[in-house]
């Protein structure tokens, strides 16, 4: 019996915060909706955006940090698409419910003879109806697998419900077809060309991942070099992908601390700012620069730790919910010499939410995706408790 109180209470907790998170991305998207002129009300801010602007429009002391889904398909279409592009999108659901519905209606109330096409409608249209009701609470649009289902749903529907008029359009003139043609391929071109580049990119930025995980079928003599080459390929196909361009700072960043080359760490500043042009409020981005920073003026000898210190803060201002960042900026001030600011960032750590801090101290988040990165984090955190405190143990 304790167990099942304690499972539940457990469950019950979880689900306050599952739901503490929800509100926290609604409210920043009403944030950030409250901040747009018409044209992008009306027409949005386009695909994909809204984990880019979600962390300038969050609120300081929300639980969540970095957002890529507001977990509301509505909300999210609303800010990315905007209003015309959200009514497109549920006018197509109301009319694939309205065709379905006779078939519906006509097997609740048993009025006529039921076929195998009644059930497969009736087993769609609930089928997208709960498809639709979750979207209020989750990004199920946004799951390939799960959009997937729901267009085939369509599919079946259409295929059963109604009659398929066929209509022949008569090109009575060679100039007409040539027009068709052109529209065709002004409308489909650019589908052809663009649609698939962010998949090839997809496909690189997987291949370089394998390689630096050892996964990869074939091992390259420098895996480094063959990451850093595949990479490069995925942002030939996709430019502007931040998470790309960080990626790379990130291996380079790596590769220059394990051979203490300048060199690679000054690409990965590069690399990082390029990327928080484009992304400019993850603190995730900016911390990480500022580690790269750091390191390379620790190979050059000479440490400013003002400038260092300070792009640390923004990211936890940007994040300041989050026991690791602020652990961070502990060992940093500590490392600085500055132990009161340590001792009120270490006590700032601890005062977070008890499982989200026991995660930090927990799990150290990979700086540059290196092996030791754990046991070197974990040897901060001993250290940093032996000095400033016993929270967390």
């Amino acid at each position: 019996m304790w167990c099942l109180r304690s499972r539940s209470a457990s469950l019950l907790e979880r689900g306050a915060h599952t739901f503490e998170e929800r509100v926290g991305y609604w409210r920043g998207a009403a944030r950030m909706a409250a901040d747009r002129p018409l044209g992008r009300t009306l027409v949005g801010s386009g695909f994909n955006a809204f984990g880019a602007l979600f962390t300038k429009y969050k609120e300081p002391a929300s639980v969540v940090g970095i957002a890529r889904n507001t977990h509301n398909n509505y909300v999210q279409l609303f800010i990315e698409v905007g209003v015309l592009g959200l009514a497109a999108f549920v006018a197509f659901w109301i009319v694939q419910l309205a065709r379905a519905w006779p078939a519906v209606r006509q097997v609740a109330q048993n009025t006529g003879p039921l076929t195998l096409g009644h059930l497969i409608v009736v087993a769609a249209f609930f089928g997208l109806l709960a498809f639709l009701l979750h979207s209020i609470v989750d990004f199920d649009l946004y799951v390939p697998g799960i959009a997937m289902t729901a267009m085939l749903f369509v599919g079946l529907m259409a295929r059963h419900t109604g009659r398929v008029r066929q209509k022949t359009v008569a090109l009575r003139t060679e100039g007409h077809a040539v027009i068709v043609l052109a529209v065709l391929m002004l409308i489909a071109g650019p589908l052809v060309l663009f649609v698939p580049m962010p998949l090839t990119a997809e496909i690189h930025y997987f291949n370089a991942h394998a390689i630096l995980t050892g996964q990869a079928l074939e091992r390259p003599a420098d895996p480094p070099a063959a990451a850093i080459a595949e990479m490069r390929r995925a942002l030939h196909w996709d430019p502007l992908n931040h998470n790309y361009m960080a990626y790379l700072g990130g291996i380079y960043a790596q590769r220059g601390i394990q051979r203490k080359d300048v060199a690679d760490l000054h690409e990965a500043d590069a690399w990082y700012t390029r990327a928080l042009k484009l992304h400019p409020n993850s603190p995730l981005f900016i911390y990480r620069r500022a580690m790269v920073r750091l390191d390379r003026m620790r190979l050059e000898g000479t440490v400013e730790w003002d400038p260092v210190l300070a792009e640390i803060e923004r990211a936890v201002a940007h994040f300041p919910t989050d026991p690791f960042m602020r652990l961070v900026y502990a060992d940093t001030l500590d490392q600085a010499g500055r132990p009161d600011e340590a001792r009120e960032q270490f006590a700032a750590a601890a005062s977070c939410d008890d499982e989200a801090f026991s995660n930090a101290l927990q799990t150290a988040r990979e700086r540059y995706n290196t092996d030791d990165a754990r046991a070197e984090f974990n040897a901060t955190l001993e250290r940093l408790r032996a000095k400033y405190g016993t929270a967390g143990k």
